[in-house]
């Protein structure tokens, strides 16, 4: 009677040893598998930002992002000193930004914004100039529409994940 016991001990026992195998086994591979997840997010964030950064100079060394300018017909002096106006105002307002409070660095883009515009009529001629103000208006309203679609997607999304579509019966 004893020895029966004593047995179903031991079984107990292996069955319990067993249990604690399966169960540090699952942790392993759980934790492996969040560990690879991790990794997987990682590398396709960093390769989206490299694949931004070399499709944007890709484009640069074809011309096809000088601001809008490539077909405006401007010379090589007036390329340089629009691309040295382009670059002075990215920076200038990327310190307001980073400086000042949201008051205040709106006012300071206003204001560098309309010396930009100054400086840029400066350089181009009339014709140039108004080609060039006319390029700008349509990369604005194709930017907005493209803000509005990605917009209009996201509440469309946001309405089918509600019960029922978002809509009172």
């Amino acid at each position: 009677m004893y020895g029966d016991s004593n047995r179903l001990k031991v079984v107990v026992h292996e069955e319990h040893k067993k249990l604690n195998n399966q169960n540090n086994t699952m942790k392993k591979l759980m934790m492996m598998f969040i560990a690879v997840l991790g990794m997987t997010t990682a590398t396709f964030a960093q390769k989206t930002a490299e694949q931004k950064e070399a499709k944007q100079a890709k484009e640069m060394k074809k011309g096809g992002n000088k601001g809008g300018v490539s077909d405006l017909g401007l010379t090589p002096e007036q390329e340089a000193k629009f691309k040295t106006l382009n670059e002075a105002q990215k920076k200038a307002i990327q310190k307001v930004k980073s400086d000042g409070t949201i008051k205040d660095a709106a006012e300071q883009i206003a204001a560098l914004k309309s010396k930009y515009e100054a400086d840029v009529k400066g350089v181009m001629n009339a014709d140039q100039y108004a080609k060039w103000l006319t390029k700008r208006e349509e990369r604005k309203e194709k930017k907005e529409a493209k803000k509005a679609e990605k917009k209009k997607g996201k509440s469309k999304s946001d309405n089918e994940s509600k019960v029922g579509g978002g809509k009172p019966e």
